[in-house]
C-alpha cells in the first residue's frame, strides 16, 4: 500500500510539472512583447524607477491634475506586465501611471510566510501615502484586485476610486486545490522557480485571507468597478457577484466583457484603458462596441 501511495505521489507531481512547464511556456511567448515593450519603457526613462517602503515600483514621468492611478500584479507577476499601459499616452496625458512589484516579487523583497493579504495591503498603504498630492486610484488583477480591495477596507484615505480586475473575491471558490498541496512538498517546493513558489504559498492562505475580509466590503467607500470576463476560467464570474452584493450599489459598477479569459490587462487594453479613464475623470476615447465590452 505505502509503494502505491509513493508511486501515486510521484505520477501527481509529474503531472503537475508538465502541466507547470506546459503553461509557463505558453504564458511566456504570450507575455514577450508585454515585457519588451516593459523593458524599452525603462530604458528611456530610468528614472522611473524607485524603492521606497520596501516596494519597488515604476511611474510615468507625467503631471497628474487628474490623479495617479497604480497598478497592481497579479500572481505570480511584477511592474513589467503593465509596461504597456506606462507607455500609452491616452493614459499618462494627464494621468500619472504607477506599477508596482507586490512584497516577494520582482524587485521589492519577500514578505513574512505565508504572505497575507492584510499585511501586503498595509505595506502598500505606507507606500502609497508618499504619492504626490491629489487622487489616488487603484487597479488589481487578479490576486491583485484582493490586495487593493483590502487596502480600500483599511485605508479608505487612500483609495479614490477602485477597479477589481478578473478579481478572486469570494473564499468558496478559493480553496486551495491539489496542485498547490503538491507545489508545498518539500522537494517540489524548493525546485520551482521563486515566483511561482511563493505564488503557491499565497494560493494556500487566500482562502482563509478573504474569509476574514468577509464582513469588511462595506468600509469601502469609493467607487468600484469591477471588470470580468464570462470566459474567466481561473477566477469563476460568481466572484462578481459575491463583490457586488457587499459592496455599496450606488457606487459599484460591473463591466462584463464576453471574452478575454482570466487575461484582461493583455487581452482587453482598450477596454482596461477606457475604465482607467473613466475612473479618474479623463475624457472618453472613440472605442468600438467589440472594445467596450
Amino acid at each position: 500500500m505505502r509503494r502505491w501511495i509513493v508511486l501515486s505521489l510521484l505520477i501527481a507531481t509529474a503531472v503537475f510539472i508538465g502541466f507547470f512547464t506546459f503553461s509557463a511556456r505558453s504564458m511566456r511567448d504570450k507575455m514577450a512583447e508585454v515585457h519588451t515593450t516593459a523593458k524599452t519603457f525603462l530604458a528611456a526613462h530610468p528614472e522611473a524607477a524607485s524603492t521606497r517602503a520596501g516596494i519597488f515600483s515604476i511611474a510615468s514621468p507625467t503631471e497628474n491634475p487628474y490623479g495617479t492611478f497604480v497598478l497592481v500584479h497579479g500572481s505570480p507577476g511584477d511592474w513589467t506586465d503593465f509596461g504597456a499601459y506606462l507607455a500609452d499616452p491616452n493614459l499618462t496625458a494627464g494621468l500619472q501611471i504607477v506599477a508596482v512589484d507586490r512584497p516577494g516579487y520582482g524587485n521589492s523583497p519577500d514578505s513574512a510566510r505565508p504572505p497575507s493579504l492584510a499585511d501586503q495591503a498595509s505595506r502598500l498603504a505606507v507606500w502609497a501615502e508618499g504619492l504626490p498630492p491629489g487622487k489616488r486610484f487603484w487597479l488589481g488583477h487578479s490576486f491583485g484586485a484582493s490586495v487593493v480591495a483590502k487596502l480600500a477596507m483599511d485605508r479608505p484615505d487612500l483609495a479614490d476610486g477602485v477597479i477589481l480586475l478578473a478579481g478572486a473575491m469570494d473564499p468558496q471558490w478559493e480553496q486551495p486545490r491539489w496542485f498547490h498541496a503538491i507545489a508545498n512538498v518539500a522537494s517540489v517546493h524548493t525546485s520551482l522557480p521563486p515566483p511561482v513558489a511563493f505564488a503557491n504559498d499565497e494560493a494556500l492562505a487566500y482562502y482563509n485571507d478573504l474569509g476574514a475580509m468577509e464582513s469588511d466590503w462595506a468600509r469601502i467607500r469609493s467607487p468600484v468597478m469591477i471588470i470580468h470576463a464570462r470566459n474567466d476560467q481561473l477566477a469563476d464570474f460568481r466572484h462578481v457577484a459575491y463583490a457586488r452584493a457587499r459592496l455599496d450599489p450606488t457606487r459599484t459598477e460591473v463591466i462584463e466583457l464576453r471574452d478575454g479569459n482570466h487575461f484582461l490587462p493583455w487581452n482587453r487594453k482598450p477596454a482596461v484603458v477606457a475604465a482607467l479613464r473613466r475612473m479618474a475623470g479623463l475624457p472618453p476615447e472613440s472605442l468600438s462596441d467589440n472594445d467596450s465590452r
